[in-house]
């Protein structure tokens, strides 16, 4: 099983099961926080699309979707995430916004490595399992 590396932060995937509790050093970024992805899943864009959507709208500035005031904002506060392990729903393997902020946040421009997703789901439990 893959451990947690204090080096470079990863994804973790959130969890409803029971006992589950996120791990130290996370953040939740799903879209009930202040960093979800505005892109949605549709009949006719994937996760993946929405990901590349939100890379797009964040990195380009004339890509701001109209809710420029919330990609600033983002852009503006990246600093706040780096270091930090992310948590979303997505499952691991499949590419998501997570992901893109783990980049942008922890770019070697920023003194950080590359950041990696943690398989399995990484999490805490009351009783010290997993």
């Amino acid at each position: 099983m893959s451990e947690m590396n204090d080096s470079f932060p990863v994804r973790v995937r959130l969890s409803r099961k029971r006992g589950w509790r996120m791990p130290p050093n996370t953040v939740k970024v799903d879209r009930t926080t202040k960093w979800g992805n505005p892109f949605r899943v549709t009949e006719d864009r994937t996760e993946v699309d929405c990901a590349m959507a939100f890379g797009t709208w964040l990195r380009v500035e004339t890509a701001h979707a109209g809710i420029p005031e919330r990609r600033q904002w983002m852009l503006d506060h990246l600093h706040e995430l780096r270091g930090k392990n992310l948590a979303c729903w997505y499952r691991h393997g499949a590419m998501c916004h997570a992901d893109v902020l783990l980049e942008m946040a922890n770019a070697p421009a920023h003194g950080r490595g590359t950041p990696r997703t943690v398989e399995p789901i990484v999490g805490h439990s009351e009783s010290g399992a997993e």
